[in-house]
């Protein structure tokens, strides 16, 4: 009787202690999340970018955080991704903080959180951004300015992959692509209703023109 009672005590404490170290992960990666969005907000764009790439390892280390973390990632490019004032410098290309985020969205892998999660990029300033390789599935990329921008391959292969997947529903239309570098990207089922493709060079793979509804 006396070694039940023994190991049932034990078997409480050490779910005791599970529950504990759970607690103490969820914590720490809550205050991991706060003090990177706070530092999106810091004058310094070093002090950005660490909050961009820090966010970017929580995603990695709790997929729980995943679309919370999209989500902000993408209303960051939105803010700071915007056309330069006319009497202001021109942009050759989106700032480095931008293109970070940009990256954590291309790099991401399927099965992290919500592969069905949409990235709203709707009206954002990306000329010249480096694009190539970058996963852009579900992003919703209406009204852009990708000027000169090098969308191909989209697809960066993941775990030694050599198939080549279509962007699937990234949404184009109405998108300025004047110039853009479409060598060998594929938009299959991609929406380019209305997009400006003057001077896109080479023509894309298995483009498909969505007509709405």
């Amino acid at each position: 009787m006396a070694t039940l009672v023994v190991a049932a005590s034990t078997l409480i404490s050490i779910k005791q202690v599970s529950s504990d170290q759970a607690l103490t992960v969820e914590g720490q990666i809550t205050d991991r999340y706060n003090a990177a969005v706070a530092n999106l907000g810091n004058d310094s764009q070093d002090v950005r970018l660490g909050g961009i790439y820090a966010l970017q390892r929580i995603m990695q280390d709790s997929p729980r955080d995943y679309a919370t973390i999209i989500n902000v990632l993408s209303a960051y490019v939105r803010a700071h991704a915007v056309e330069p004032k006319k009497d202001g410098p021109g942009l050759k290309q989106p700032a480095t903080d931008v293109e970070a985020a940009l990256s954590v969205f291309g790099n991401r892998r399927p099965g992290w959180g919500s592969d069905g999660l949409v990235i709203d990029l709707t009206g954002t300033y990306l000329r010249g951004a480096d694009l190539s390789g970058t996963n852009l599935t579900n992003a919703r990329m209406t009204g852009a300015d990708l000027a000169g921008a090098d969308l191909g391959p989209a697809w960066r292969p993941m775990h030694g992959r050599t198939d080549d997947p279509p962007v699937k529903n990234t949404d184009l239309s109405a998108a300025f692509l004047s110039d853009v570098n479409l060598d060998n990207a594929n938009l299959l089922s991609a929406n380019l209703e209305d997009a400006i493709l003057e001077n896109a060079r080479p023509r894309a793979r298995n483009t498909i023109k969505k007509v709405p509804s």
